[in-house]
């Protein structure tokens, strides 16, 4: 635990020479309520995508897995945020120990970090798919490479921040306020410090670069395809959205933090007072980037949008009434059967070969079992809707 007084000025002396020292700004209440907002959407969000996920996607692939790895990242950081927010809400006074504070700075660091790496494996599995659709590595679209490359991510991003945990952060500040601060740029800098800070710039940097170079060459290539449907300009629309969400979410606090490190180097104090406190407001733009993502998988992936569409839900419903009143069994496994029997139809041909031969077998045996049933109940097209 480390002492550290302000003052009312943007400096502090120390050794007799003059270091940059930022005061804490009266947002804090705000940025509470924002994060609380984020929590709820963000818990909604997820919570829908990981249902869809554990009980509506039949065959899984590498990008299904990866985005499942996002989705489950995503989840436990904004499980977080009511800790973080409440912290927000006393004016940064945290008040539930050591213990419980470094276990929420490193489940926040680990599940942003994670998020990060898995979203760029996801576009650059689509790059190769796309753009290098017989290179070797499309060989590997199955699931136990999937599981070597997440187990691989899991492992590397815990390393980087498993030092969160081995470090007390707990920082007494003035009025008896007692700071949960992974990173106190007011205090001495050392290694650790420089870590965390590097560590922060270039978890976005490099996948920044992989994420517009794939994006780049994935746009390029499909517009020199002939779209009559419409749908090569949709999936231009999804990848280019999920480059922008990404950039909008993580370049301010990258920005500020750089920007932080120069200004308190050259003791430029109002420039680091100014970042500083656009690194404070960022930080939750940061964690709005988990309540973005399954917007970004809903709009970027045609299976979520036929199996989470309510229209095509209602559809099942119609169809399946006349079968409900007329079957012997149970009417929730006959809905159960024709919608899902529907949705996979539908989206067999965007999932793989393997989903298409398990929707023309569920089909085939279905109708089987409606006829023996009731041999003039009507059956759906296994087109699917």
């Amino acid at each position: 635990k480390l002492n550290c007084h302000s003052s009312d000025h943007f400096f502090i002396t120390m050794n007799s020479s003059s270091i940059c020292f930022f005061k804490e700004s009266n947002l804090s209440p705000v940025l509470a309520e924002v994060l609380m907002v984020e929590f709820i959407l963000g818990l909604i969000g997820n919570g829908i995508i990981l249902y869809v996920f554990c009980f509506h996607i039949p065959t899984w692939n590498n990008s299904t897995l990866y985005l499942f790895n996002v989705s489950v990242a995503d989840f436990c950081l904004v499980v977080c945020l009511p800790l973080r927010a409440e912290y927000y809400q006393r004016g940064k006074d945290w008040r539930l120990g050591d213990v419980t504070c470094r276990i929420m700075l490193f489940m926040i660091s680990l599940t942003r970090t994670a998020s990060i790496f898995f979203l760029t494996a996801v576009v650059g599995n689509r790059y190769f798919l796309i753009v290098h659709p017989h290179h070797r590595i499309n060989m590997m679209q199955i699931i136990p490479c999937g599981a070597v490359v997440t187990l691989v991510l899991w492992l590397f991003t815990f390393s980087c921040t498993a030092h969160i945990l081995t470090t007390s952060h707990l920082i007494f500040g003035e009025i008896n306020q007692t700071l949960c601060e992974s990173s106190n740029w007011n205090w001495i800098i050392n290694a650790t410090f420089i870590w965390q800070c590097g560590f922060f710039v270039v978890e976005f940097l490099i996948p920044l670069g992989v994420i517009l170079f794939c994006t780049s060459c994935m746009v390029k290539h499909l517009k020199r395809c002939k779209d009559k449907q419409g749908k090569i300009q949709k999936t231009i629309n999804s990848v280019i959205c999920v480059a922008t969400v990404f950039l909008l979410c993580f370049f301010p606090s990258t920005v500020s933090t750089v920007l932080m490190a120069v200004s308190k180097t050259l003791n430029l104090c109002e420039l680091f007072n100014f970042s500083s406190l656009v690194f404070t407001i960022s930080l939750t733009l940061t964690y709005l980037n988990s309540v973005l993502n399954p917007l970004v998988i809903y709009m970027s992936s045609p299976v979520f949008q036929s199996i989470l569409n309510i229209k095509n839900v209602q559809k099942c419903r119609k169809a399946t009434g006349a079968e409900r009143r007329h079957s012997t069994s149970s009417p929730l496994p006959v809905f159960t059967r024709r919608c899902t029997r529907s949705l996979i139809g539908w989206a067999g041909p965007l999932l793989g070969p393997h989903t298409r031969g398990f929707s023309q077998r569920q089909s085939s045996s279905h109708q089987r079992h409606a006829t023996r049933q009731n041999p003039a109940a009507p059956s759906l097209p296994s087109g699917g809707i």
